[in-house]
């Protein structure tokens, strides 16, 4: 469900959002309400505290996880057998979280004002389990819609790469690292080898979507929820921005209809998806 960040065709400022995530997490049930004629002050107080609370619940959730994420990397080992795809996943995000754990605290802790501003301008640096469930939409809302501009953009450059005979330039990196959602910053070489490790990433988990689907592209679908969908998508370079859950089955499985070889190059496969979905009315 998308979230509507603007009044009377104005987008909203950073406070303005800020009062908005509030709203649509007491409306949720993920904050409590101020009690009923709360002075400003009060009002003011209390959604500090509310906010402070979903913080310090989130920070505990990370070492949990953490826990969790090693009880089943044991657990795997002992038993001898592969991680499954949701175990890989969860592993990965709690890792991920908690890298960015040192950096959010000090945010929390000496500017808790600005985090608002961290959501809006920095949100790779926010651990999963403390986003309210409105950031997170807007988080993927704005980086379809950065990814559909700079694929728009940069159409010429990414069609050549479509052809499997294409090798990228300095420009091509840039594009395809964009495309992923990854930085562009840096000289081709290590815009090289970011392409490379996220793909193969990509690689391992095509392996374990295919496997879990029993080898059958068109049930891989049926395996994941709207979001995960979502996000299979954005990791292999398709732009989301306003694409109904059905499509994204589509597209699910048109990635994994060409993939006749599964150590094939992806970079092709990426640029080919970026601008097929690019072009479409979908993601208009």
């Amino acid at each position: 469900m998308a979230v509507d960040h603007a009044k009377h065709g104005k987008p909203l400022g950073p406070i303005d959002m800020a009062k908005e995530d509030i709203q649509n997490a007491v409306e949720h049930g993920i904050l409590m309400p101020p009690p009923p004629n709360a002075s400003l002050p009060r009002r003011l107080f209390h959604q500090a505290k509310e906010l402070f609370k979903f913080y310090w619940s989130g920070l505990k959730m990370i070492f949990s996880n953490r826990k969790h994420a090693n009880l089943i990397l044991s657990r795997a080992r002992e038993a001898g057998r592969p991680l499954t795809r949701w175990e890989t996943r969860f592993i990965a995000t709690s890792h991920a979280d908690t890298v960015k754990l040192i950096p959010f605290v000090l945010v929390l802790l000496i500017l808790e004002e600005a985090l608002p501003f961290f959501v809006l301008y920095a949100p790779f640096l926010l651990p999963s389990t403390c986003l309210l469930v409105s950031q997170r939409l807007r988080i993927a809302e704005q980086g379809a819609k950065k990814r559909l501009e700079y694929v728009r953009a940069n159409y010429e450059i990414l069609r050549p790469l479509a052809d499997a005979s294409s090798s990228p330039d300095s420009a091509g990196w840039k594009a395809i690292c964009s495309t992923l959602s990854l930085s562009k910053i840096g000289p081709q070489a290590l815009l090289k080898r970011r392409v490379s490790t996220h793909l193969s990433s990509v690689k391992a988990d095509d392996a374990l979507l295919i496997f879990e689907a029993g080898g059958n592209p068109a049930g891989i679908a049926a395996n994941l929820s709207e979001e995960e969908l979502r996000q299979v998508l954005v990791e292999r370079g398709f732009i989301t921005s306003n694409v109904p859950t059905a499509q994204m089955a589509k597209e699910v499985e048109w990635w994994f209809n060409q993939l006749h070889d599964p150590s094939m190059d992806r970079i092709p496969l990426v640029a080919q998806a970026a601008l097929r979905t690019s072009r479409s009315g979908l993601s208009s």
